[in-house]
């Protein structure tokens, strides 16, 4: 076995398997910024190494992912945040494109793009303690990371609509955009799909609810919902 790591992300190849381990324990493994483009880096590298014929992905600590890391957004525009955004995507494109399988390993929280990093996998490995919960909405967001792909091919459009728009009093934009992500489910190209979700995502990082949603969260209160976007009514 050998390991190796590449920023916040290890690497431990035992034979023909590489396991991708997300390493920021100390903040439940949240997906920032660097560890969404090591993370990348590190499927695809296990896609092109010939000796490679499996890949799992888990988390350090006793979280598997506790979704984006909140600590690092902030209202932006559109044009901006889509670049965020196609960081995050391209996890996800690495996952699909590659033909060797992809496994999630699962224990504790996958929650927000936890969920979705999970269910872009091949197979899910889940725990008895895992527990899975689409958080975007608390801090005004819709989804992303393949959301409106992978949750409707393994439970459904009709569970998916459900746990995204749980919350009675979330942000009715984001709202907006998950009934119109998940209006044909089935019926639109994987890929295609994945950018909807990127446009729509990014342009709810310029909105009320969002800025709304943020401040919440780093003052540890729920969330109001109900701004407007772009300064519009």
């Amino acid at each position: 076995m050998t390991t190796t790591t590449a920023g916040p992300v290890l690497i431990d190849d035992n034979a023909a398997v590489r396991t991708v381990t997300l390493n920021r324990p100390e903040k439940r493994n949240a997906i920032d910024i660097e560890l969404r483009i090591a993370l990348a880096e590190a499927i695809e590298s296990a896609d092109a190494e010939p000796a490679i014929r499996v890949i799992i992905v888990t988390g350090a600590g006793r979280v598997f992912c506790s979704g984006g890391d909140i600590s690092t957004m902030q209202r932006m525009p559109a044009e901006r945040a889509l670049d965020r955004v196609h960081l995050a995507q391209r996890v996800i494109r690495a996952i699909w494109s590659t033909p060797k399988p992809v496994l999630a390993a699962v224990e504790g929280s996958a929650y927000g793009a936890g969920t979705a990093l999970a269910a872009a996998c091949d197979r899910v490995v889940a725990a008895r303690d895992a527990t899975f919960a689409t958080t975007f909405t608390n801090i005004g967001l819709a989804g992303d990371m393949g959301t409106f792909v992978s949750l409707p091919a393994r439970i459904g459009a009709a569970r998916t609509r459900q746990m995204l728009m749980l919350p009675a009093a979330g942000p009715r934009r984001a709202y907006g955009v998950i009934k119109a992500l998940l209006a044909n489910p089935g019926t639109v190209d994987p890929i295609e799909l994945l950018e909807r979700e990127a446009t729509c995502q990014s342009e709810l990082f310029d909105t009320d609810d969002f800025a709304e949603g943020i401040a919440a969260f780093r003052q540890k209160r729920p969330a109001v919902f109900g701004g407007t976007q772009g300064g519009q009514p």
